[in-house]
């Protein structure tokens, strides 16, 4: 969940508009009108991300940025967020039905992303659609990382249940 929270912060702009204000507090409703949210939306997400630490609620409805609000603000963290929103968890979700076809080919990748491409197509077909090669390479790595774990999670789940 707190990926999820997190990803909406960020695409929303919550954590940017809160950290513009440095120490000085931003009122829940300068955030609803900055913000394309419900206000009842918007608020059950600040309070979630208050209790994970995502931002500070130092009175009530008013929000300060955390250090890791400052966080999401950098570019390569907000990119690896990314990253696990949309690649990991699905593989992660499919990791499941690999595990319940013991016998198929196909990896925990291909089940979550429902294709029969496999990561380094998807992150060779990434790499060329992107226009920032350092985030490429580094979107590359974690994908390398993340795959191993994946399949040393496989193996492990594998040989557990045999």
């Amino acid at each position: 969940m707190q990926l999820v929270v997190a990803r909406i912060g960020l695409d929303h702009g919550i954590f940017k508009i809160i950290a513009e204000n440095g120490d000085k507090p931003t009122s829940f409703a300068d955030l609803t009108e900055k913000i394309n949210l419900k206000p009842m939306v918007l608020e059950l997400l600040l309070n979630y991300m208050a209790t994970h630490f995502m931002v500070e609620e130092v009175t009530e409805k008013k929000y300060k940025p955390t250090s890791l609000t400052q966080s999401f603000l950098v570019k390569h963290f907000a990119h690896s967020s990314e990253m696990m929103h949309n690649i990991i968890t699905p593989s992660m979700l499919g990791l499941h039905s690999r595990l319940l076809q013991p016998d198929s080919a196909r990896t925990a990748f291909q089940f979550g992303h429902k294709t029969d491409l496999d990561l380094y197509s998807v992150s060779n077909l990434l790499l060329c659609l992107s226009s920032s090669t350092l985030r490429c390479w580094d979107f590359r790595g974690m994908l390398h990382f993340h795959q191993l774990l994946l399949s040393l999670i496989a193996k492990v789940l594998i040989s557990c249940s045999g």
